[in-house]
């Protein structure tokens, strides 16, 4: 009867000892730490309980709470090499470096070998504190050919010394070989896991080559790593101001107030009213937050293929897609449009397309080619398209408070006015509150018909637009005109104030004010090259008679 209990209670403790480790590998680690507790609460000496607490400890980077359990583990099975360098890694984690060291030649002597026991071996075999400070001098001081150097002989002596290896990475970096730099980089994270600042480096790296996925991947893995700490602390700067700067790139700021902005909102989910049918066979080419795509499924189009070519905005899109449960309709496709394969990304032709790749000044996004390359391969014959045509329109403009953001002048009895000679002849007008006075009417510079026209190619014309006011000018201001379809129009007037916003108008300020008076005519040469637009003052003309 004894037997039979003790079969039992072992049968339970091993059921008990599995359900910890499928706990563990799902990454369930409380409810495993529970489990095992609960097994060495039984049998304190329980050596794979107490092994598996201690890898927990540290996956939880509690490392110094798991090597007791290391200790008890290999007492109890001093043979069991994993046992053995789990606690020597530990040891060396938590800084123990003379008893790692001994804990190692004791495993040397019963016959320890292999590449994992030669890793914990390297990372034992540190430089002297003095050499590493003379390395970061030279780097302090600008030696960095001296420190190059020294950073190869000490990577050459000790491989697994991760301070080394992260010097010899930060050396070839500043001297501008930041290709050259990656592999010790990549080296010195390897040794060093934790380093924020070697991830820092490596993060800094990839943003100047231009790998600017790749940099975010690894900047989230160094605050990854920071996960608990309190504050923010000097080594963390580099990696929140560099990871800041790399989504700026990737997920530029007017992405938010585009999101945001109610009135192209419902000019395009108006139009998407119009068009979606069960039949829909909806291609968007711009996936963005997959606001527009989310819309078509919405309104029950039978398929939405949406493609984004930013691989970070694309992921995140597909799990917002994923948040409100439209995956089943949904397909997001990370390539340009121009990649895009029927009968392989799209199963057949589209017979909607909708898109929103417009720039400030409409064309700077490639909407021209990519819809010229969607109609030839990607649409049928008489697909919708979304909008269904845009116009480049402008106007000359004058007021004070516009003025003061784009214009030096007299300032503190001083004349700044040369200063205007290099400031930009092209700038975006952010502010959505300064009083703007038109001058002239409206005038459509180029208009495209994106449902009716297959190619778009350059343009040039000089446009005569009458002054309507009386007034100093200080410029041309442009904006954008979208017909999403016979019914729905969205147009960014300088009229109109909107707390958030999609487009801004783009300025073109002349080197220096210009009067004029109503009744003349301002002679404005006007040209595209398909992906970006310019306008030029000639002149002015006087009425007849004058």
């Amino acid at each position: 009867m004894t037997n039979m209990q003790d079969r039992r209670a072992a049968l339970t403790e091993q059921q008990l000892f599995q359900k910890a480790i499928t706990h563990h590998q799902a990454g369930r680690l409380r409810l495993a730490e529970r489990l095992y507790r609960a097994i060495l609460r039984a049998h304190p000496q329980h050596p794979d309980a107490n092994h598996n607490l201690g890898m927990l400890a540290v996956q939880m980077r509690q490392t110094e709470a798991g090597l007791p359990h290391f200790r008890t583990a290999l007492e109890a099975n001093p043979a069991h090499e994993q046992y053995r360098l789990s606690y020597i890694a530990a040891l060396i984690e938590t800084d123990q470096i003379e008893v790692a060291r001994r804990i190692l030649a004791e495993g040397r002597q019963q016959g320890l070998r292999g590449a994992a026991a030669d890793m914990l071996a390297g990372r034992l075999d540190n430089p002297s504190p003095d050499e590493l400070t003379r390395l970061a001098d030279m780097i302090n001081h600008g030696r960095y050919a001296e420190g190059e150097l020294l950073a190869k002989k000490l990577v050459a002596r000790f491989p697994g010394n991760g301070v080394a290896w992260k010097m010899l990475g930060a050396m070839l970096k500043l001297r501008g070989r930041g290709a050259e730099a990656l592999a010790p980089m990549h080296k010195a994270i390897e040794l060093l896991p934790g380093d924020v600042e070697a991830r820092s480096n490596l993060g800094a790296t990839l943003k100047d080559l231009g790998r600017l996925d790749e940099a975010v991947v690894c900047y989230r893995q160094a605050l990854e790593g920071r996960h608990g700490a309190e504050g923010i602390h000097s080594a963390m700067v580099g990696v929140h101001t560099g990871l800041s700067a790399v989504l700026g790139k990737i997920v530029p700021g007017w992405h938010v107030p585009m999101i945001n902005h109610a009135v192209r909102n419902e000019a395009y989910q108006n139009a998407l009213r119009s068009a979606v049918t069960t039949e829909s066979l909806v291609l968007e080419i711009g996936t963005g937050s997959g606001l527009l795509a989310m819309m078509a499924a919405r309104l029950g189009a039978g398929q939405v293929v949406t493609c984004e070519v930013v691989p970070l905005i694309a992921a995140t899109a597909q799990e917002i897609i994923a948040d409100n449960l439209l995956t089943s309709s949904i397909r997001v496709i990370p390539k340009k449009s121009t990649e895009l394969q029927v009968g392989s990304e799209l199963p057949q032709r589209a017979n909607l397309l909708v898109s929103e790749i417009f720039s400030s000044e409409l064309l700077g996004e490639g909407v021209l080619p990519s819809i010229e390359d969607a109609k030839q391969r990607l649409l049928t014959p008489d697909a919708r398209i979304i909008p269904a045509s845009g116009s480049i329109v402008f106007a000359l403009f004058g007021g004070d408070e516009i003025k003061k953001n784009i214009m030096a002048d007299q300032v503190c009895g001083f004349d700044l006015r040369k200063f205007n000679a290099i400031v930009a002849r092209k700038q975006l007008c952010y502010r959505n509150d300064l009083a703007i006075d038109l001058l002239t009417g409206t005038a459509e510079a180029f208009s495209f018909n994106f449902a009716q026209q297959d190619h778009f190619p350059n343009e040039s014309k000089t446009v005569h637009l009458p002054i309507e006011a009386s007034g100093r000018c200080y410029g041309i201001i442009q904006w954008i005109r979208l017909h999403m379809d016979d019914r729905h129009l969205f147009e960014n007037h300088p009229s109109l104030r909107a707390a958030s916003s999609s487009w801004q108008q783009v300025i073109y300020p002349f080197p220096a004010p210009i009067d004029v008076v109503a009744g003349q005519t301002a002679v404005i040469s006007v040209a595209h090259n398909r992906t970006s637009v310019w306008f030029y003052f000639e002149g002015l003309e006087e009425p007849p008679g004058v």
